[in-house]
């Protein structure tokens, strides 16, 4: 499976936020998420890679921080 567009490094995900997930059938609300974690759920879940499209200036930079770090996971889309 492939994530053919995520924005993973929106400022939102830079700290740590809440988020829903599936527990035995039920939704439950999670708190303490960060990015590292939900690249790693991600992947749990059978994601294989993700796309991430750049938004703006800024974004750019974060954008191929985290492709370098997993370059294996993270395909950047700048323009």
């Amino acid at each position: 499976m492939v994530d053919s567009h995520i924005h993973i490094t929106y400022h939102s995900f830079n700290g740590t936020f809440s988020y829903i997930d599936l527990e035995n059938g039920e939704l439950v609300r999670k708190e303490n998420g960060t990015r590292d974690k939900l690249i790693e759920r991600m992947k749990e879940s059978g994601v294989e890679f993700c796309i991430e499209p750049a938004v703006e200036p800024d974004s750019n930079r974060r954008l191929l921080d985290l492709a370098e770090r997993m370059p294996d996971f993270v395909y950047p889309a700048v323009g």
